[in-house]
């Protein structure tokens, strides 16, 4: 197997044999499927990344249906940059930091640029986006990403640019990467943190007003809608997600359309209604079982 864009082949993918081709050139597969809007590692089996240990025969136990991933994750060896974002945007990004050329992995948004090691003098990189500032820019290493003969929920294909293998990084990327900085905190409900690593969480204004597209990765989108869909009237919450999203350079050059924000509406309020309907069950079996 050759890791090139001419993978793409006209009949269904054996993933299978894509994986042991993967594991054969020393990389780490990982099976993989969409549950609940997001990819969900289903070979794992509930081992952790420290402890992932892949073999041939691990690999003819997959289903039929399973994609194909790569962990990224220092069992691995592995680490990646991923860009959900238009060329403009990643060209700043490379401006700002000494990016050496390596695999290059092309996503439904964006693409992945896949690391071997950390590089001379630096630990291994800290899993989130890379810095508060690049929210659109995130280090993938302490999971897994999506690589050919992959497809997308959207129906874009995974592929890899060239043939080119994972080298190790410029030795000044990862040194001159931000430190973690304080979150973002919503203001609601009497403070408190409520965001995710390293960048705001449910403040809809903050994204608007820093130009943060609420999809700059499909499972934000989801997250955000989530958030709000408990409080918000659902039209008003459509409008809200799609004024944010067009707020960005990345959403012109792929654009969302209004349907696919309210898609993810109705998908985060039929998820915060199980939610909300497994804790009430929950409370009244506590109730119940009190004496």
């Amino acid at each position: 197997m050759s890791m090139t864009s001419t993978n793409i082949a006209d009949s269904p993918p054996d993933h299978r044999a894509a994986a042991h081709a993967y594991l054969e050139r020393g990389f780490t597969p990982v099976g993989w499927v969409i549950i609940g809007d997001r990819k969900a590692a289903v070979s794992m089996k509930g081992q952790h990344y420290d402890d992932l240990e892949v073999t041939h025969a691990s690999i003819d136990r997959w289903k039929a249906h399973w994609q194909t991933g790569l962990a990224m994750c220092q069992r691995s060896g592995f680490w990646t940059l991923d860009f959900d974002c238009g060329p403009d945007r990643a060209e700043e990004f490379h401006e700002q930091y000494v990016v050496r050329r390596s695999a290059i992995n092309l996503t439904h948004r964006g693409f992945h640029a896949v690391y071997r090691g950390p590089g001379f003098g630096c630990e291994w990189p800290r899993d989130g986006v890379w810095s508060k500032n690049w929210l659109d820019v995130q280090v993938r290493s302490n999971g897994f990403i999506a690589v050919w003969p992959s497809v997308h929920p959207s129906g874009a294909a995974y592929r890899w640019l060239d043939e080119m293998m994972p080298v190790e990084p410029a030795q000044l990327l990862l040194t001159f990467r931000p430190e973690r900085e304080s979150r973002h905190a919503s203001g609601r409900g009497g403070g408190g943190d409520k965001s995710r690593d390293g960048g705001p969480s449910e403040d809809l204004e903050f994204y608007q007003e820093h130009g943060i597209p609420a999809g700059w990765q499909d499972s934000e989108l989801h997250r955000l809608a989530c958030a709000h869909v408990r409080t918000m009237n659902h039209l008003e919450l459509c409008d809200r997600l799609w004024t944010v999203a067009l707020a960005s350079d990345q959403n012109r050059a792929n654009p969302w359309r209004p349907e696919d924000i309210e898609a993810k509406v109705r998908r985060a309020a039929e998820f915060t209604g199980r939610e909300d309907a497994a804790v009430r069950a929950a409370v009244a079996d506590w109730k119940a079982a009190r004496p």
